[in-house]
Parts: structure tokens; sequence; C-alpha cells
């Protein structure tokens, strides 16, 4: 069995062709969020699609922008791919998730070569401990808990549990995906701004689901060569008319600023 076989991850990102630029995947319902497939899951779909076009060597996945029309249910989705713009430097890409005929995500890619620069600016990490100073967070599947919470480790670092009502909506620490030790590629880490529970959790007192409208994902290292865990950091500092904005951040294990997020989302009773 090859390493791509044995990986979760790269099973779920299995593309089969079955035209230019168009591919079927399968949504697995195990990668769930509360009611649906998790969006950066969606999204990391959909970088995947590009880099096997177009490649990923010259014009790394620098952005994606990622709309959410619709919840693909379980099973067979179409992803497809159209090119923008392709310059030797920049290319722009309009990617697609449709089922059944009907279009569930859209998203548009932005790639962008690496470039000589004059000076550097770097945010520190955020002060947590290493990894291995902390305990996998445990959490038995259970009826109304996230599927997708089975396969990760998450080492939870920043803010309380979800449904504590903390005052402070924070939320993160070291995450990994389990069963896969590959370098963290494009697709990985678009996942991962998605796979924490959202910094709102903590404030609430009782479980609400949060469907993504919008995601951007901003990736900061391109050349590779790091390998989870992640420390994630998640923040939420506005919650009006029933929609919060979270702002993610993906550091490496030795200091590294790898992607950046900005989500809209809502927040809706689960009874809904």
């Amino acid at each position: 069995m090859t390493p791509a076989e044995r990986s979760p991850f790269e099973r779920l990102m299995r593309l089969t062709p079955v035209g230019p630029g168009r591919y079927q995947a399968d949504t697995d319902p195990g990668w769930n969020g509360t009611a649906a497939p998790n969006g950066g899951v969606l999204a990391a779909l959909m970088v995947r699609a590009v880099e096997t076009s177009f490649g990923r060597a010259q014009r790394p996945v620098r952005t994606i922008s990622t709309h959410y029309l619709d919840a693909p249910a379980p099973g067979p989705v179409e992803v497809s791919v159209q090119e923008l713009r392709g310059g030797k430097r920049v290319a722009v890409y309009d990617a697609r998730i449709t089922q059944g005929g009907r279009l569930m995500v859209q998203g548009t890619i932005v790639c962008s070569a690496a470039r000589a620069q004059s000076s550097e600016r770097r945010e520190p990490p955020p002060e947590a401990p290493a990894s291995d100073e902390l305990e996998i967070l445990e959490m038995p599947a259970m009826p109304g808990r996230p599927p997708v919470f089975q396969k990760l480790e998450m080492r939870p670092a920043f803010g309380a549990l979800p449904m504590s009502g903390a005052e402070e909506a924070l939320a993160g620490g070291w995450l990994a995906i389990r069963g896969d030790d590959a370098e963290l590629d494009a697709a990985r880490l678009t996942a991962m701004c998605d796979l924490w529970w959202p910094a709102i959790f903590p404030t609430l007192a009782v479980p609400d689901g949060a469907p993504t409208l919008q995601l951007t994902v901003y990736l900061r290292e391109t050349a590779g060569g790091v390998r989870a865990p992640v420390l994630a950091r998640f923040r939420t500092a506005t919650m009006a008319e029933g929609h919060f904005e979270e702002r993610g951040e993906l550091w490496s294990a030795d200091g590294r600023l790898l992607a950046e997020s900005m989500q809209l989302a809502l927040l809706l009773p689960l009874t809904r």
C-alpha cells in the first residue's frame, strides 16, 4: 500500500478525471462538521483540482476565496476548474463543486510565484506549550458531535472548551490529521484552516450550528518541507445579526506563519 493509499486525507482528496478540467470526487460524511461537509475540506478539493490540472511547482497557490451556496449530500460531486488568467508569475482560476447539476461551492484561486524582497516582516508566533507537553483531546463519537473530530489529533492550548460559557471567543492548539504524515501542502493547510471548532463555541452554553458562508485562506509558506502538527489559533471579534467572523492562523513548530484565514459564518440553533 502506497503512502497516499494509507493516508485518510489523500483518500478524501482522490480525483477521478471525467473531462478537461473536470473531476469526480466523493464527499465522505466522516469528514462532516455539525450538519454538513466541512468547508475547509471542500476548498481543499478545489485547490487539489487546480494543482492537478495546472501544476503546483512554478506558481504555488497563494490564496483561495470560497463561497458556499449549498451543502453537498454524501456521495459523488464534480469538481471543475477553469483558467481565468495564465501569466508567467501569476495565474487565476475559477473552481466549482457541483452535484446533480446544481452549483454547491464556488471559489477563486490565485497562484503566484515567489519573488525576491528587500525587507522582511514576520509576526512572532503566539506563546503556547510544546505539542508533546499537551494531551490529545479524545472526543468519542456521539450524536450531534461533528464526525470530523474523529479524524484529527487536537491538543487545545488557547481558549476554553466548547459550550463553556466563556467570555473570550478564542480557540486553538496543536493540530494534526490522524494517519497523515505527509508534508503540509496547499490542500492540507487550506483544510486545516477550518478543522478546529469555531472560536465562538467556547462562549456558548448550548450547541449551535455554524455553517460557513465565505472562507478566504492565505498561504504564506509555499516551499514545503513542513509537517504536522501545526499551532492553530482562531479568534472572533464580532457577532452581529446572527453572523460572526473568524480569523485564523497556522504556525509551524519552529515558529513560521504557514497560513491565515478569514471566514464569515452563521450561528444557527441545531433544531433548524
